[in-house]
């Protein structure tokens, strides 16, 4: 992940420069060899999706099982609001990651919201009258804590001076939070805004 953008990408030490190498596939794991012009690498086709289960009508019935959203990409991190109407997920289906809010009852209106990269790491926090999402993104080369605002899709980059937030939730109080935050040597730490 360099900018935002996820990738294979190559660094010159001698110029000290980075490259993005262009593939058509999605690469993980390259491994270069050390006396030969060599590298491998594994090409990612795995998708991942959200499902519904219904329990079975009768003891020994079969579970039912059906995909929420129909996807060519993979969806994680899933988080329904409040009243269950809504659904907040994370979905590389536009080719990036991104956040996503869908309606399991009308699947085809699931749309993006774009103005920023999610960290899947955490699934989406709702506030408690389903109108407001706490999700932490990356700004620029930093996690930052975003709010979304459900009714226009806008997302807003909370002020908040935790150094890398990694979890926020909501409080009874509309006008404080709690944030996690790595406070360095791999402690965590909780403090409300």
């Amino acid at each position: 992940l360099v900018g935002g953008e996820m990738g294979m990408y190559r660094y010159d030490i001698a110029t000290r420069k980075l490259g993005f190498v262009e593939m058509s596939e999605f690469a993980v794991t390259p491994d270069i060899a050390r006396e030969s012009s060599s590298m491998v690498f594994t090409v990612d086709q795995t998708t991942s999706g959200i499902f519904r289960f219904t329990p079975p009508a009768m003891p020994g019935g079969t579970v039912g099982k059906e995909r929420v959203l129909a996807s060519s990409g993979s969806e994680m991190m899933p988080s329904i609001s409040p009243d269950g109407r809504t659904l907040a997920f994370m979905s590389d289906r536009g080719s990036r990651l991104e956040m996503w809010l869908g309606e399991p009852a009308n699947p085809d209106n699931a749309r993006a919201i774009e103005s920023f990269m999610p960290v899947p790491r955490h699934s989406a926090v709702w506030s408690a009258d389903g109108s407001r999402l706490l999700v932490v993104g990356m700004n620029g080369h930093q996690q930052a804590l975003y709010e979304i605002e459900v009714q226009s899709d806008r997302a807003q980059l909370l002020p908040v001076p935790a150094p890398s937030p990694i979890y926020a939730a909501y409080t009874e109080d509309p006008t404080r939070l709690l944030v996690g935050s790595d406070s360095g040597e791999g402690r965590l730490r909780v403090v409300l805004y």
